[in-house]
């Protein structure tokens, strides 16, 4: 089983509503995106869209970024504030972090 290989805990908090929405602008967020937004409902967190642009209070942003190679090819952060952030170098990475959020919000 996978464990984090560096961790670091920080103020925020994160909360869930029947307004949350997924943040996704590339192609590869999207199909995160669609993949977590199944898994949601499945869950029982009823039905949250997937859109583009900017995020607001409460949204899941999730953000394939080439650039943050030191996440590594599965690797990911999350950071929690107003709107939680999945942000990862790649697709593959972005998938994990959802995985993760899943298990945070458990079932309401």
């Amino acid at each position: 089983m996978p464990a984090p290989t560096d961790w670091t805990p920080g103020p925020g908090h994160y909360r869930h509503t029947r307004a949350t929405r997924l943040v996704a602008d590339g192609q590869e967020e999207r199909r995160v995106a669609g993949t977590l937004a199944d898994d949601l409902r499945a869950a029982g967190h009823g039905t949250v869209p997937a859109v583009r642009g900017g995020a607001r209070t409460g949204d899941i942003v999730i953000d394939v970024r080439p650039d943050r190679a030191s996440l590594n090819t599965e690797g990911y952060e999350l950071r929690s504030g107003a709107r939680l952030s999945v942000t990862a170098a790649t697709e593959t990475g972005a998938f994990y972090g959802t995985r993760t959020v899943l298990q945070l919000l458990g079932r309401p």
